[in-house]
């Protein structure tokens, strides 16, 4: 019999509160569970489940004002609960442990080339001199994708992608080979490509150097993929554990259940995804009960008497609910409707693109020589009444150069662009809003932190002087209600909302002129899985509802594989392959199609016979 590990980290009973007005926010809670070397503890959960603030606490990066409990809290030989701040850093933080976070753009710092950065990661903390640093900067930048390496150390943040962005930042924390790796959805805003890379370096240090990693994701795909054990969190407690094999191939938590229901899998084009109702519950006024009863089709009485224990699955497999084991049937109530149909595209264009192309001159430095780089060659793209057409490609495919064009902020310097059939920059930026709108990726910059949810939502109403004041909030409620957000919510400002439902106002402002077709770049990419459904969901019913159309701009395979009519994929400015969906995800042609598609980190383990679809589907 193989003797257990020493675990490298051990965590037992770790809570994380904050003060909130005369109240207290009970951010983690009970949280236990322990990691070996070379192990992968996959973390998952909707916004406000506890993840990345457990992370922040075994980081010691938490608030001064966040009060940090446990029973154990090691890492090796450090306890990690007896050492202050600069002691921590000193000796375990980049050195024995290190967090990749999910933002890069906040995390490098603006006035510090990148090489800067990456070196002194290693020179502060005496691991390495300057030349051996920069070596192994320029090698890790190379292993992760990082076109022009070299180059790149001489370059500042905001010279470079989001993408590659986040590559520096994981190169960064990689720079000390640490004991312990914490990644906070380190593959979020990647490409399918770039996200495989990333995730089979992971691997692959993981099996060099015995470094432990905690994947923190609502990817459930690259979880299943990336993990050893996996952990499912909801209002700040762990309520279902155990190896990934076990937990997503049966899952007994309702919550768990509930999640692996809304991933995105193959079904007649245009039907709606099962998804969780309700949000998580704030937690500053915690059930006395269950956490999930409010949003659970089993709740009974005894569920919002008491919390609920943990009990067992089978070895190593716990989970906190009173329901026996393997119990059958729908673990959520999901809103299903097939009321969404397959819309034709034989009606003629609505909006169409003919031989569009873009070339921008780019210089290296102040005084470099200028070099043309083809953002957008010779592109045509047409989307009829009623499409969900996808554009798929890599960052730097010119996907985002040609959607500022096709929404006329941009001129192209060939080609034409038309919407039912009237060239676009002869359409007013007053008219031009009345048929065409986007919707971002990230509502949170999108969206003004200092206006009202309504003032949010009249405003275009109030640019184009229709209706009175009075009219207008009528309009505002009205829209709100049809996206699904209370009218309660209508004095509400940006920060006090979820990501979801930022998302559903900043829906709303898109379609309250009442365009005809919408833009959507990344519109569900940093959302939760549950989250993302709903907003699917959201998108398919406006298109029954009010006869809209969609350019979806994506690099989720999966969200196209759902939802999309059809398929275009874009490669250094080019569409390389187009057609209906099913052709082009079932039988591509195009090498650079056939490499995106086996690049798609698939479900293992899946319970969920729709995920198992979907898997087979894309490879």
């Amino acid at each position: 019999m193989k003797a257990p590990q020493t675990p490298l980290l051990e965590v037992s009973d770790l809570s994380v509160t904050l003060p909130v007005r005369e109240s207290k926010l009970h951010a983690v809670r009970g949280v236990s569970f322990s990691l070996a070397r070379g192990e992968a503890l996959g973390i998952v959960g909707e916004s406000g489940s506890g993840k990345s603030m457990t992370s922040l606490a075994l980081m010691n990066l938490l608030p001064k004002s966040a009060e940090r409990n446990a029973s154990v809290l090691r890492l090796g030989e450090h306890d990690l609960l007896a050492m202050d701040q600069i002691e921590f850093a000193k000796s375990v933080a980049a050195r024995r442990m290190a967090m990749i976070f999910q933002e890069p753009m906040t995390s490098l710092n603006p006035v510090y080339t990148i090489g800067r950065q990456l070196t002194e990661t290693m020179t502060i903390h005496g691991t390495a001199g300057p030349k051996e640093a920069r070596e192994r900067a320029i090698d890790l930048l190379d292993r992760i994708g990082v076109p022009d390496a070299k180059n790149r150390l001489a370059q500042y943040p905001h010279e470079l992608s989001g993408g590659l962005r986040q590559r520096v930042m994981i190169a960064m924390m990689l720079m000390n080979a640490p004991d312990l790796l914490i990644a906070d959805e380190p593959t979020t805003a990647l490409d399918v490509t770039v996200q495989a890379s990333i995730l089979e370096l992971l691997a692959e240090l993981r099996k060099e150097l015995g470094m432990a990693l905690i994947l923190v994701s609502h990817d459930l795909g690259v979880v299943s993929q990336s993990v050893d054990k996996i952990a499912v969190m909801y209002a700040g407690e762990l309520i279902e554990t155990g190896t990934v094999k076990d937990v997503l191939s049966s899952p007994q938590h309702p919550y768990t259940r509930g999640l692996l229901a809304s991933i995105p899998a193959p079904r007649g084009t245009g039907e709606r995804l099962p998804s969780i109702p309700g949000t998580v519950p704030p937690l500053f006024a915690l059930p006395s009960g269950c956490t999930f009863a409010d949003r659970c089709s089993y709740a009974e009485t005894k569920c919002r008497a008491a919390p609920p224990p943990m009990q067992s699955a089978g070895e190593g497999h716990l989970y906190r609910c009173i329901l026996p084991l393997n119990t059958t049937g729908s673990s959520v109530r999901t809103a299903v409707s097939a009321k969404s149909q397959i819309h034709s595209h034989d009606n003629g264009s609505l909006l169409s693109a003919r031989n569009v192309s873009r070339t921008f001159t780019v210089r290296a430095g102040l005084l470099g020589k200028g070099k043309a780089l083809k953002a957008v060659d010779d592109v045509s793209l047409d989307v009829a009444q009623g499409e969900i057409v996808a554009l798929v490609g890599e960052s730097g495919s010119g996907k985002s150069t040609l959607a500022r064009i096709l929404l006329g902020l941009q001129e192209s310097d060939r080609g034409e662009v038309t919407i039912s059939g009237r060239p676009i920059l002869s359409i007013s930026p007053f008219e031009r809003a009345k048929l065409i709108q986007p919707v971002f990726q990230d509502p949170y910059s999108s969206l003004n932190p200092r206006k009202t949810i309504g003032q949010t939502v009249m405003r275009p109403l109030e640019l184009h002087g229709i209706g009175s004041a009075q009219d207008r909030r009528k309009e505002a409620e009205r829209v709100m209600e049809l996206v699904g957000l209370p009218r309660r919510l209508l004095n509400n400002y940006p920060p006090q909302l979820s990501g979801g439902q930022r998302q559903r106002v900043a829906i709303a402002r898109a379609i309250v002129l009442q365009p005809k077709i919408l833009i959507c770049d990344e519109p569900t990419s940093a959302l939760d899985v549950s989250v993302q459904a709903q907003i699917l969901n959201l998108l398919l019913d406006l298109r029954d509802e009010l006869g809209l159309s969609y350019l979806l701009i994506t690099h989720d395979l999966a969200v196209v594989n759902c939802i999309a009519t059809r398929v275009a994929v874009m490669h250094r400015g080019r569409i390389v392959e187009s057609g209906e969906k099913d052709a082009v995800l079932r039988t591509p042609r195009d090498p650079y199609t056939q490499t995106l598609l086996r690049s798609v980190q698939t479900m293992k383990f899946s319970a969920n016979p729709r995920a198992a679809d979907g898997a087979a589907g894309l490879q």
